[in-house]
């Protein structure tokens, strides 16, 4: 069974993502792409169940990895967050997201000292960022 069988969707992005995920069942990204537009829509359960069949699909698919950290994150799962960020991480080292993501995990579990480094390194690597101003 496809993991977008059963879903409603009324929003066309929605639409789209199952659509393509129809056409190539195989690839992850179309699942990532519906779990984003849950989200906006607070539908976090549901986009947590797109993350994980796109990750059972493609494991090492980075931005369902930075995804599975946020909705870790949002379920205050830091630990898990972190662990999930840091996956992110060893795929692709300069992603900063995902740095920026696990930093902020680390703050939510009072953890400020491994934080830091993180955060200059983030900062060292994106002067422009919104968060560097």
């Amino acid at each position: 069974m496809p993991a977008t069988a059963g879903l409603k969707n009324d929003w066309p992005a929605e639409t789209a993502f199952t659509e393509a995920h129809k056409v190539k069942p195989e690839e992850a990204r179309a699942l990532v792409g519906l779990a984003q537009s849950f989200v906006s829509r607070g539908r976090v359960k549901e986009a947590e169940e797109q993350v994980d069949a796109a990750l059972k699909i493609s494991p090492e698919l980075v931005d369902a990895q930075v995804l599975k950290a946020e909705l870790r994150r949002i379920n205050r799962d830091f630990d898990g967050a972190i662990e999930w960020f840091s996956k992110a991480i060893g795929q692709r080292s300069n992603h900063l997201l995902a740095r920026l993501g696990r930093a902020e995990s680390y703050i939510d579990l009072n953890r400020d000292a491994e934080a830091e480094p993180v955060w200059k390194a983030v900062l060292a690597a994106g002067p422009r960022h919104p968060v560097s101003r």
